[in-house]
């Protein structure tokens, strides 16, 4: 209370009026703060007898700190006095009735003076504003700066469903977020904005404001989506390439030099269908390929990893790197949401059994199931892209019949030359990336199908070592002509007959050979896989003699 007024204190806290004002305007309503202007033939003699400090020298014009005290020195008010003219004085601002105090002292001593309120009007340098046009200077100003504040959240902010919620996307520099309603408040908390849907505009959180704001961004779903035009009411989290294309094979030698005789071999099928590879990831990126690229070597620091790097410089926001298994097989693969080229640098052992299914579907299948900590599972299209490094001698599991797997042994010729890397490193950063680009999306695809795996001596090696334990018995009965099945070498030149208890045995046996803790299997087992491998074979029994199979000679 002021004046006997209320008068408002704050339009939030101090604390949230200070961030504000540094920001923004605000209208603070004063009408309890008023003036008392004293005129009149003995203004100046009742003014001096009102305050203590020495008035006698004081200017026309200037102001003057003045306390207000009574006949016993207390206190009654401390505002600034404005000496106006010789006779016209004003108090401001004047509380605690000093009008009474003043109008009092007039009355005892006779003075000539007249004491009211003055009219106060805001005055600019050249013409006086009226209330109705502060007003709507306030309005406008106030719209265009939320217009700014709105255009600046909708840039970088979205509202999109997650499985069975909604939540919040956040468009940085370098990824995708999705945050949860409480961490989108927490980011904004220091913002504010006006709310003008109620009686009277209010200050309030910028988030509150932005979340039920008509026009803000939002979304129909998610997906990832590698093309230019997107569509309606999709969330595309594909955010095209890092680099403009510019250049030629001219401008990258090095990376020449490595993708062909290095990576390759200098075998010109093999850098051929590699170059055709990665062409089909610029120029058709919506077009799955269903083949994986395995680079292994014996040895480190031939260029492997170097290769997966510079490549995936055309794609920064779309090319992960990752280095273990779970990264690839675990329950949480948010990295993965909007990946094109997914690099496992020594992630992957061809002999782990629980990745294998996994890769298969990150080769192949046309969607892929996303989820994060605490959030909804959601699927999106996959169109994502795995090349695998590795310098174990098992580099992937490669079945007989599998068509998923490009395999290449990797030349040593480079191995550790540190001044050649970098080099790479050099030519990568300085126009290579721009120059990669433009040839892959220069290279003639017109004959080329991505699937047609140009067979390796390293895909044959990993074929070999991803068989299964009978597969493996029966190359070994087929390459080793000394091999015997039940006490006797199967014919190669004529149909052959032996007791399935013999090859339960003989395949049991060389199992174990070099698999010590394998189990046993049981004869049904064996028919089964038996007839899968050979299926010519026939069921036969001579008499009461135990139960056989007949097929063809080995050859």
């Amino acid at each position: 209370v002021y004046n006997h007024m209320l008068l408002p204190a704050s339009f939030v806290s101090a604390e949230a009026d200070y961030h504000h004002l540094k920001e923004f305007v605000q209208v603070w309503d004063v009408a309890a703060e008023r003036q008392v202007e004293i005129s009149g033939k003995d203004s100046a003699e009742l003014v001096q007898l009102m305050t203590c400090r020495d008035l006698s020298n004081s200017k026309i014009g200037k102001c003057y700190y003045a306390p207000l005290i009574d006949d016993h020195a207390n206190l009654v008010n401390d505002p600034v006095i404005n000496k106006l003219a010789e006779d016209r004085w004003w108090l401001s601002i004047a509380d605690s009735d000093v009008i009474f105090f003043a109008k009092g002292l007039a009355s005892g001593n006779k003075f000539e003076v007249k004491i009211k309120e003055p009219n106060v009007n805001i005055k600019a340098p050249a013409y006086y504003m009226n209330n109705r046009e502060m007003f709507i200077n306030f309005i406008n100003s106030t719209f265009r700066k939320y217009g700014k504040l709105l255009k600046e959240l909708n840039q970088k902010y979205a509202v999109v469903p997650l499985g069975n919620k909604f939540t919040i996307v956040n468009e940085t520099e370098n990824e995708t977020m999705f945050l949860a309603p409480s961490d989108f408040r927490l980011a904004l908390q220091n913002r504010f904005a006006i709310d003008t849907t109620g009686k009277f505009p209010k200050q309030v959180q910028a988030s509150s404001w932005w979340l039920s704001h008509p026009e803000r961004r939002e979304y129909a779903r998610v997906d990832f989506i590698p093309t230019i035009k997107t569509p309606d009411g999709v969330f595309n989290m594909w955010k095209g390439f890092a680099v403009k294309p510019k250049g030629g094979l001219e401008d990258i030698p090095l990376f020449h030099e490595l993708i062909e005789e290095v990576i390759c071999s200098g075998n010109e099928r093999w850098y051929t269908y590699l170059w055709g590879w990665l062409a089909h990831m610029v120029q058709f990126p919506k077009e799955k390929p269903g083949v994986a690229v395995v680079l292994r070597s014996d040895a480190q620091g031939v260029g492997k990893s170097r290769f997966a790097e510079y490549v995936g410089s055309l794609i920064v926001r779309h090319f992960s790197t990752v280095t273990h298994g779970r990264h690839i097989h675990g329950n949480f693969n948010s990295h993965l949401k909007d990946t094109l080229l997914l690099f496992g640098d020594e992630a992957v052992w061809g002999g782990d059994k629980s990745t294998e299914s996994v890769l298969k579907q990150l080769i192949t299948e046309p969607s892929m199931i996303i989820e994060m900590k605490g959030k909804d599972v959601f699927e999106v299209r996959s169109f994502l892209r795995l090349m695998l490094a590795t310098n174990s001698e098992w580099a992937a599991p490669v079945g007989l019949t599998d068509r998923r797997y490009f395999v290449l042994n990797v030349s040593d010729s480079r191995k550790n030359d540190h001044d050649f890397f970098k080099q790479l490193i050099y030519e990568q950063t300085h126009g290579g990336g721009e120059a990669l680009l433009q040839v892959l999306m220069d290279f003639d695809l017109s004959d080329f199908e991505v699937r047609n795996i140009p067979e390796t001596p390293a895909r044959l090696a990993q074929k070999f070592l991803s068989m299964e334990p009978i597969e493996k018995w029966w190359l070994e009965i087929l390459s080793n002509e000394d091999f015997t099945v039940g006490g006797k070498i199967l014919n190669f030149d004529e149909n052959n007959r032996a007791a399935k208890s013999d090859l339960l045995y003989s395949f049991n046996e060389h199992t174990k050979a070099y698999k010590p803790n394998h189990r046993n299997w049981e004869a049904r087992r064996l028919c089964s896989q038996f007839k899968k491998l050979v299926p010519f074979a026939m069921d036969k029994r001579r008499g009461s003699g135990p139960r056989e199979y007949e097929f063809p000679s080995l050859i």
